[in-house]
């Protein structure tokens, strides 16, 4: 009798762990869905928050940048960074813009029930990058498939070290949720991250933060810190290849999702 207590009540708490756990999407789904849901007329007819496609969260960015600065320092801002994307010297005493694309991936294998597929390619110009992640956040219910994806399109990536052995970027771009029960689910994603190569290892991190497009909610749809551990298979001059670990916490919406897996990079180019 005391044993067959004993498995029954084994079986509920694992029951209801798992179930607590299968939630978390579910929970995701419902914030997003509650988030701006009774502002979307307002904002639409007084022009402000984004708009469908995100070109009110662009519109609201720069036009907040460019009406705290001058003209003068932004047109001096921007020759600075394109001059800085022309200060390599080639072996003549030319000049050339160094060049570098990226394509990998990463996927979270722990927790078993629950897991992130994050495909991502990153081109890069000098000083400026452009990136596209795909987040797929997956997990177990009850026998069957619950997800949540989401496209990141970082549209400037700020990279003032130009130094094949370290990357330093700061950027900004739009965080678009592909089933989000909202009516309007494009909002501003702002990132910080850093590369550094010693040997033939990749070492790096970096900072995700979404802010919401609704002005009277200030929880963040999602911020993430993720870090990985990597070492090059291939360490040609201009082609590396690393595989090896990575990790990262986030919270959607304050829903707290952390995974532990594997990723690959394959790289090209100069930096």
């Amino acid at each position: 009798m005391k044993r067959s207590l004993l498995t029954f009540l084994t079986l509920l708490f694992l029951g209801l762990g798992t179930f607590t756990h299968a939630q978390k999407i579910g929970e995701i789904k419902k914030r997003s869905g509650d988030n701006r849901s009774s502002n979307r007329s307002s904002r639409g007819s007084s022009g402000s928050g984004c708009g469908d496609a995100g070109s009110g969260c662009a519109g609201d960015f720069l036009g907040s940048v460019c009406s705290n600065i001058s003209a003068s320092v932004c047109s001096s801002v921007i020759t600075e960074v394109l001059s800085q994307s022309f200060s390599r010297r080639n072996a003549g005493g030319g000049t050339y813009i160094p060049l570098s694309f990226e394509i990998g991936g990463d996927a979270t294998f722990v927790p078993t029930n629950q897991n992130l597929y994050r495909p991502r390619a990153r081109f890069r110009i000098g000083v400026l990058s452009l990136e596209y992640r795909y987040t797929y956040l997956t997990e177990q219910v009850l026998g069957s498939r619950q997800d949540f994806p989401t496209h990141e399109i970082q549209f400037i990536q700020i990279n003032p070290i130009l130094d094949p052995g370290f990357d330093l970027r700061l950027g900004w771009g739009l965080y678009i949720e592909q089933e989000s029960l909202s009516n309007n689910a494009t909002h501003n994603e702002f990132t910080f991250g850093f590369d550094a190569f010693p040997a033939r290892m990749k070492l790096g991190s970096e900072f995700r933060l979404v802010t919401n497009s609704d002005r009277n909610n200030n929880i963040s749809p999602r911020w993430e810190v993720n870090a990985q551990v990597k070492y090059a298979v291939l360490n040609n001059p201009n082609n590396k290849i690393y595989i090896g670990l990575s990790g990262s916490y986030a919270e959607y919406y304050a829903v707290s999702i952390w995974g532990i897996g594997l990723g690959v990079n394959f790289k090209f180019g100069q930096l």
